[in-house]
């Protein structure tokens, strides 16, 4: 079978974890998350394998914190201000 490197759009990263295991399991099929990925594994002692083309990761539950960002929700005189004083900052700037 000819080895063929994946298009952009079939790179992968999927998170998973099943309520009765002790780890993530993070796949990855994206070169660049790859290699961030496994200095992070190597650190934490992760186990590493090839799976299906990608690198699967198991890291453990304790190593792994999930959270969203929240964006700040503004008033409209809040966002005012904040452009008028934005505004203000870049005119110095320039001068």
């Amino acid at each position: 079978m000819a080895d063929r490197s994946l298009s952009r759009a079939e790179q992968e990263i999927v998170i998973g974890k099943c309520a009765d295991e002790s780890h993530y399991t993070v796949y990855s099929s994206d070169p660049v998350w790859t290699r961030r990925l496994r200095p992070l594994a190597d650190d934490i002692g992760a186990r590493t394998i090839q799976h299906q083309g990608g690198t699967k990761f198991f890291f453990p539950v304790d190593a792994v914190i999930v959270s969203v960002r929240k964006r700040p929700v503004l008033s409209e005189e809040t966002r005012a201000a904040n452009a008028a004083r934005l505004r203000a900052l870049r005119a110095e700037k320039a001068h």
